[in-house]
């Protein structure tokens, strides 16, 4: 038969007797020798036979390898007045393997010959593959066996990767590492599906003044990149009304575009007049959708100012008006804003 450490030891002790002393309150007392329950022992207190089942118990002494046996009451005080007989029994003398005695007797790599183990010891029959150059090998199942792969046929799809990823560990984009943009060129950048930048380049651009702002032309800037120039903002037209008459005060050049900002209309009569100011394109006939002004009473030595920050195309016409029974000559109109060409 096997054991788990030593051999156990039979031993078979003959009847024999303990004697101890009581003191009225001491109620525990080392035995000689090693017992395992109640039965094994009669306990006779002044003469009087105690009931193994209720007046003592018998439990191991970790301290003396014995075991101790514990009265439910304190014996009396009396010189040799407890006697404890043991029954003729055998005994069996064992050995408590601990945790550090498995340690030290377990199967570590250093205990392993090198080739003892196998495939056919992981896996049914299975063998290892052919090592290749420089090859690192993982343990995995196939759904039934243990078996061994390649890390180069390892597969990660739908898993969550912890850890760091350094860079060495990423492959190389056909992105050049440089710094792109600047102050004369903006970078323009190709990004695929994966969210991966493919391609990183420069394009130049030249910043462009005025004198009254700055904008940029290129071939990818917000002002189309031709040979035109934008004019500051000045005066786009002035006229004096004739009474009655719709008059032009401003026609928007060909190949242009404007913006008008402000329009002024001054009565410098001492009469009161009435106002009609339009906005149309000049290929169209006047109609009503075109009024910004309509009859707009003005009085005498008055000045009347809208800023209507019109955007107007090539042809397009800013027209004024003095109407009624005091219309005169003698009202101007101003229009300003920018041109660009």
């Amino acid at each position: 038969m096997s054991y788990l450490g030593n051999t156990p030891e039979l031993q078979n002790y003959a009847a024999g007797s303990d004697r101890f002393s009581g003191d009225a309150s001491t109620t525990k007392f080392v035995l000689a020798r090693r017992v395992t329950n109640a039965n094994d022992v009669i306990a006779i207190i002044e003469s009087v036979y105690q009931d193994p089942f209720s007046a003592y118990t018998i439990a191991a002494n970790t301290t003396s390898g014995t075991a101790d046996i514990t009265f439910t009451s304190a014996p009396p005080t009396g010189t040799n007045n407890i006697v404890v007989n043991y029954r003729a029994t055998q005994i069996v003398s064992y050995n408590i393997v601990t945790s550090a005695q498995l340690q030290a007797n377990s199967v570590t790599t250093a205990k392993i010959a090198d080739g003892s183990v196998t495939a056919a010891k992981l896996a049914t029959g299975a063998a290892l593959p052919a090592p290749a150059s420089n090859a690192t090998y993982y343990l995995t199942s196939d759904g039934t066996d243990a078996v061994f792969k390649a890390q180069t046929a390892l597969t990660i799809a739908n898993t969550q990767i912890t850890g760091r990823m350094t860079s060495a560990q990423l492959a190389n984009t056909a992105v050049t590492p440089a710094v792109y943009g600047g102050t004369t060129q903006i970078p323009v950048i190709t990004v695929d599906q994966q969210g991966r930048l493919t391609t990183v380049a420069n394009t130049s651009f030249t910043a462009t003044t005025n004198g009254m702002f700055t904008y940029v032309s290129s071939a990818i800037g917000a002002l189309p990149d031709t040979s035109g120039t934008i004019t500051p903002i000045k005066i786009l037209g002035q006229i004096q009304t004739t009474g009655n008459t719709m008059t032009n005060a401003y026609v928007v050049p060909a190949s242009t575009q404007a913006v008008v900002s402000t329009v002024t209309v001054c009565n410098q009569s001492a009469n009161n007049v009435l106002v009609d100011v339009i906005s149309r394109y000049g290929s169209t006939a006047l109609g009503n959708q075109h009024y910004l002004v309509y009859q707009f009473p003005l009085g005498a030595a008055d000045t009347l100012v809208l800023e209507p920050r019109l955007t107007m195309n090539a042809t397009s016409i800013i027209s004024a008006n003095v109407t009624g029974a005091n219309a005169v000559s003698n009202v101007s109109v101003n229009a300003f804003g920018i041109e660009v060409v």
